[in-house]
């Protein structure tokens, strides 16, 4: 296998809402990012203490595996708009977790710049939602191979919120979202998953 050079092309990011009951909404569009995306994936592990290592002043005697997270830095400058203004569930992206389409009645009523009823859960009353990476629109190049990709966070959420800069040159919006695996239940077709990585 030759080393290759990936031209990865514009990534369209899109997001789907979720609700309490575990259904998706409307995929929306939300724009373009600034330049490659970044994601980290953090495993989380728990010491196991053992007398015969010592106990709790001792060494691990092992490492548990406790689950996973993913941390995606996004800063779109090209984004979707509607009647020239951004697409309302940027904004509600924006200001952190508050998207307006979870299971709890009060939050159809939240607008831009309002947050949830305070201490709502994420992923049990649908703040949660799919976190679409599409670079699928990239021809292949001269040497044929194929620089399409497609990533998918079945179960992301701003944890951090973000921040929309005013006033400058261009607009952009910066946002932090984490992922976390899909729960554990059975049958369900994101059991486990962090993500998703296809390339089409």
């Amino acid at each position: 296998m030759a080393l290759t050079h990936y031209a990865a092309g514009p990534c369209i990011v899109k997001w789907t809402p979720r609700n309490g009951a575990g259904t998706l909404g409307t995929q929306v569009t939300l724009g373009i990012n600034r330049e490659a995306i970044m994601f980290t994936v953090t495993p989380r592990f728990a010491d196991v203490e053992s007398d015969d290592w010592g106990g709790p002043d001792g060494v691990a005697a092992d490492m548990q595996f406790m689950g996973a997270t993913a941390n995606i830095s996004l800063s779109l400058t090209k984004i979707n708009t509607t009647a020239g203004i951004p697409d309302p569930m940027l904004e509600k992206i924006l200001d952190g977790v508050a998207w307006g389409s979870p299971s709890h009645a009060q939050s159809a009523l939240d607008d831009v710049g309002s947050h949830m009823i305070f201490g709502e859960f994420m992923r049990q009353d649908g703040y949660m939602g799919v976190l679409t990476l599409d670079a699928t629109g990239n021809a292949a190049g001269p040497d044929g191979v194929n620089n399409n990709m497609l990533i998918q966070f079945p179960y992301a959420f701003a944890r951090s919120g973000g921040a929309q800069n005013v006033g400058t040159r261009y607009m952009s919006y910066d946002i932090e979202l984490e992922a976390v695996a899909g729960p554990s239940v059975s049958g369900v077709s994101s059991d486990g998953i962090l993500y998703t990585k296809s390339f089409a």
